[in-house]
This record gives structure tokens, C-alpha cells and sequence, in this order.
């Protein structure tokens, strides 16, 4: 998913079903994502559209997925937001230096264990 879609143009994602038989249940968890960054997903037939709205930052963001904690980690730097993440060890399933090329592009990255 393009998170910068989330806070600017909105996007539409066909056969969203196919999401729920994931490693997670990224249906849920993009609907999640969005509502909690201020996006407003609506649900029509077989489509899932997603609008821009006010931005949020949240808190907190747990996902046990390791796509769903990249793509909350990239919406949090686009909203510049300082949310704390759960379960970022999951990246390493698919992409154990995501954090380290992050900061080497800038990204104001800091590492806390306590969430």
C-alpha cells in the first residue's frame, strides 16, 4: 500500500479480501492503520477505498506482521508523527536492515524496548 495515499490522493484497493488470509488479518490491520493516521476507509462491493482526512498521530502501533509495522512506520514518518512501535523485531522476517537504511535516509529513527 502507497501510505502516502493515506494523507493526500486516497487510494482504492481491489479484492481486499484477499488480505484477511494473510500473516495477519491486514484487512483489519489496514483499516486500523488508516482510522489511527485519520484516513477514512469505506468499503463498497468489492473494493476498499481509502480517503485522506485530518492527520493523526497515534501513539502506539502494534502489528505482529512485518509488512503492516513497515508500511505504520513509513506512515509515521510521512505524518512526522512520534508514534512507538510493537513488534518491530517481526521486519526481520523480510527486511532486518529496514530500520538502519531508514535512518541512512534521514528518518529520525530511535530505538526504545519498552512499549
Amino acid at each position: 500500500m502507497c501510505n502516502r495515499h493515506i494523507f493526500k490522493n486516497g487510494v482504492i484497493i481491489k479484492n481486499y479480501q484477499r488480505l484477511e488470509i494473510k500473516e495477519s488479518n491486514r484487512y483489519l490491520n489496514i483499516l486500523d492503520m488508516v482510522e489511527k493516521f485519520g484516513g477514512i476507509a469505506e468499503i463498497k462491493d468489492d473494493f476498499m477505498f481509502i480517503h485522506p482526512g485530518g492527520i493523526k498521530n497515534p501513539d502506539t502501533l502494534i502489528y505482529n506482521d512485518h509488512r503492516m509495522v513497515m508500511s505504520a512506520i513509513i506512515a509515521g514518518i510521512i505524518a512526522g508523527s512520534k508514534t512507538r512501535y510493537g513488534d518491530i523485531e517481526a521486519i526481520n522476517k523480510s527486511y532486518p536492515s529496514f530500520l538502519n537504511d531508514l535512518k541512512k535516509l534521514g528518518a529520525d529513527i530511535r530505538f526504545n524496548t519498552e512499549i
